[in-house]
């Protein structure tokens, strides 16, 4: 789903799914992709509304219009609600009107205005956010930076690996360089062994940690993804790590 995403972009998902356990939120709303685009990439957000201390406002507002409860787990998977889906299905949209072939936090912040009906994109149109006003000037500075195809593919393909443990039910962890994305639950992977075999697993479970979360540009420390075998293959059909 996220193959087209830029780095920034899948890392506003990451945090936006941080977002909704941080608030002991069962799923992944609007609300929670515009906290991940401030945390990620603030300035998509805060050039159209002026002067202020804008994150801290909109969380602000964000915490009186959502549910609360106990913080989440990380290692739960939480899904992302009907009209966040769109969000994203939307972004694609911009992409694909922009002649972009990437999906980038612009994209994402272009998705969050056209779910109108949203809390998030409210909170927005309110202050005066108009969804053709960005569109039509992201419109012609993409024209202005001459951005075509090939830088769009490099966008995408230049992306940092982050290191992950695979921790079988038996048999010793592995400490692999996942250059893909986030990995989620009930994902299949593919792993390497000897005389050209590999076994599969499928990720049960996934742990993550973040270090200096007010850092620019935060990253991830660790991630654990807990898995169960699969099957056995030889030769092709997977991609494998």
């Amino acid at each position: 789903m996220f193959e087209r995403y830029t780095e920034k972009a899948r890392r506003v998902i990451f945090f936006a799914r941080y977002e909704a356990s941080e608030f002991g939120n069962p799923e992944i709303n609007p609300e929670f992709l515009l906290l991940g685009l401030l945390r990620e990439d603030k300035h998509v957000v805060t050039r159209w509304l002026g002067e202020g201390d804008w994150p801290a406002i909109l969380r602000e507002e964000v915490a009186k219009r959502v549910h609360t409860g106990p913080k989440t787990s990380t290692s739960v998977d939480l899904p992302l609600t009907n009209d966040a889906k769109r969000v994203l299905a939307y972004a694609a949209e911009e992409a694909e009107r922009l002649k972009h072939q990437y999906i980038g936090t612009e994209h994402l912040f272009l998705g969050l205005l056209r779910e109108s009906k949203s809390h998030a994109a409210k909170m927005l149109s309110n202050r005066g956010v108009d969804v053709h006003k960005v569109r039509e000037t992201l419109a012609k500075e993409s024209a202005q930076s001459g951005t075509s195809v090939a830088t769009s593919k490099t966008t995408i393909s230049a992306q940092h690996s982050v290191e992950v443990q695979i921790v079988p039910e038996t048999g010793q962890p592995m400490q692999v360089q996942w250059e893909k994305r986030i990995p989620v639950v009930g994902e299949i992977l593919s792993i390497d062994q000897d005389q050209g075999k590999s076994i599969v697993y499928q990720i049960v479970g996934v742990e993550w940690s973040i270090t200096a979360i007010s850092i620019w540009p935060p990253h991830l420390a660790r991630v654990l993804l807990h898995v169960r075998e699969f099957r056995e293959k030889t030769g092709d059909g997977l991609v494998s790590i």
